[in-house]
């Protein structure tokens, strides 16, 4: 005979330990996945600076560099700076005023002159906002571009993405409770057929 309290016992134990497991395995995976998207959004920085990098003129003139900068600020949503091989800032979507200025102090700069590219954190003054930079150096130019992006908006990303996986973890238990007390169940029934010879009627 199936008694309830068999199950019942079973399905606590199967229970605990799946919540358990699932809840272990959802705090992993969540700091994983902020690594993860963090990530794919430095690669994005990057990939959009290659693009611009293929428009961007061939030349030390001021006028023909601003108006590339401000022609594709808006586009691609990011604040452009080109930055001569030297460190010195050649020009700027934003601000007029750093032009000339050194760039070498920051660590951005220093990875793409070192490694090609290279990425930051950190709160812009001018833009009075944090920002996420991304520096590309061009051999073929001797130049540096550099895209700041705002925190906000990769945020507002990880975030979306972060609802979703904790709405998933939030029913991954319920699931778990479900199948653990079916897996009880039929594990009391098949006990009793092996006992008697015979599957127990439905209750």
């Amino acid at each position: 005979m199936v008694t309830i309290s068999r199950i019942w016992k079973l399905y606590l134990v199967y229970t605990i330990v799946l919540v358990s497991g699932m809840t272990l395995a959802g705090f992993v995976l969540e700091d994983r996945l902020k690594k993860k998207l963090f990530e794919h959004l430095q690669e994005n920085v990057i990939t959009l600076a290659r693009v611009l990098a293929k428009a961007m003129p061939d030349t030390e003139n001021h006028a023909d560099l601003k108006e590339f900068c401000e022609r594709y600020r808006d586009a691609a949503g990011a604040r452009i700076t080109v930055i001569g091989g030297e460190g010195a800032v050649m020009v700027d979507s934003d601000e007029d005023d750093i032009i000339g200025q050194s760039r070498l102090d920051r660590p951005e700069i220093q990875d793409a002159m070192r490694e090609g590219v290279g990425y930051a954190t950190r709160r812009s003054e001018t833009l009075k906002a944090d920002m996420l930079y991304g520096a590309l150096f061009l051999n073929d130019k001797e130049k540096i571009i550099r895209l700041a992006m705002p925190m906000s908006r990769a945020k507002a990303f990880q975030n979306e993405v972060m609802l979703l996986f904790s709405l998933a973890l939030f029913l991954a238990p319920v699931m778990a409770m479900i199948v653990s007390y079916l897996v009880a169940k039929y594990k009391i029934r098949r006990g009793d057929w092996h006992a008697t010879g015979a599957w127990p009627r439905p209750r």
